[in-house]
């Protein structure tokens, strides 16, 4: 993949709209399916609220040390770039989850729980990455476009995961679709993660 140098603005725009594109599409495959996919691997409701408890707590945990880790960082993308890569193997390993013959909530839980920890420091390693890339004055420019798109985004891939989870006449297939969205959100991270790797 070869952005165009030519224009930095421009360069810099379709840099971060189609990183921004790649990261909604994986919290859509991933996030919004996630009590659904425990809901079928077993999870009780009590169990389902951990899901949300849990990975919270996790996030909130590594929020300040990942940022003043960030902040001591010279090179930002580094951050961004580690933190992308662990989440790519959270993923591709929680995908596995419905071959194992017993205890297949507490991996997820557990796997996805641990996840949340660099996707949280993704977050704050982005913004300063961000504002280390992109000018102040060329920012919001940035920003609207990034966020107009991520938003049909965020319209269509609900849609479209949903109605494929729909149209599986089985648990069986349908825990197979949850395999494949998270192994897609894997591929799209390591895609995501050339994206930001331009120069």
């Amino acid at each position: 993949m070869n952005i165009s140098k030519k224009h930095p603005v421009n360069r810099l725009l379709l840099l971060f709209t189609l990183e921004g594109m790649l990261i909604t599409m994986v919290n859509n495959l991933v996030g919004n399916n996630n009590n659904i996919f425990a809901t079928r691997l077993g999870a009780s409701d009590i169990q389902l609220s951990l899901l949300t408890t849990i990975p919270q707590l996790v996030g909130l945990a590594v929020l300040i040390p990942g940022g003043i880790l960030t902040d001591r960082m010279k090179n930002k993308r580094s951050m961004v770039m580690i933190s992308l890569g662990i989440l790519t193997l959270f993923y591709a390993v929680i995908g596995f989850v419905p071959m194992l013959p017993t205890d297949r909530f507490a991996f997820f839980l557990v796997l996805f729980a641990v996840s949340v920890g660099p996707m949280t420091i993704y977050n704050v390693s982005w913004q300063a990455y961000f504002s280390d890339m992109v000018k102040e004055k060329e920012q919001n420019h940035i920003m609207t476009y990034r966020t107009a798109l991520t938003f049909v985004i965020g319209i269509i891939i609900p849609l479209v995961s949903g109605t494929l989870l729909a149209a599986a006449d089985t648990t069986g297939g349908k825990l197979r679709l949850h395999q494949i969205y998270f192994w897609i959100g894997a591929a799209l991270l390591l895609i995501q993660s050339i994206v930001l790797n331009q120069r």
